[in-house]
């Protein structure tokens, strides 16, 4: 039994799984992170490349595309290593900033989509006045209040990294 950290005492238990098993893995999940970052890198650009795509719908659409660009390019990389071997070498300090980051992208992801459905749900219901209710001003309220929860968010993660020093 291999662990993670042998200087480490109760470290976790390294993968034991073959090369070509992990090897495998890697390029499964090194896909999914370039079609995660390529694709979302696609859609920032193709909605702030063409003016007619300017709609206040895209610009959700655009600012949920950061966010996930943001999941892929930075989170990922380091989750798949983690995945992979069992194992997190990177430090205490950067598993407390990447656990912190993974979770404010992840939520700030999960939230945008609950905009974008109700965004799609006064567009559906109400066609009539959907132009009316949701306009440019709400979805900037809408992505302001995204930004001003990680921002309290952020806070509340580096107060509670300073009260556990």
């Amino acid at each position: 039994m291999q662990l993670c950290c042998e200087s480490v005492n109760g470290s976790c238990v390294k993968s034991n799984w073959s090369n070509s098993i992990r090897i495998s893995m890697y390029i499964f999940m090194v896909c999914i992170i370039l079609t995660t970052v390529i694709g979302n890198l696609m859609v920032i650009i193709s909605i702030s490349h063409f003016k007619q795509l300017h709609t206040p719908t895209n610009f959700l659409i655009i600012s949920m595309a950061t966010a996930d660009f943001l999941l892929g390019f930075l989170i990922m990389p380091c989750s798949m290593v983690r995945s992979v071997e069992h194992c997190w070498y990177f430090g205490d300090f950067f598993c407390k900033i990447h656990t912190s980051t993974d979770i404010m992208l992840s939520t700030t992801s999960i939230f945008h989509l609950s905009f974008i459905s109700i965004d799609r749900y006064y567009a559906v219901s109400d066609p009539l006045r959907y132009k009316s209710k949701i306009n440019a001003f709400v979805i900037l309220v809408m992505i302001l209040a995204l930004l001003l929860n990680e921002v309290k968010n952020i806070f509340n993660e580096i107060q509670d990294m300073e009260n556990m020093s």
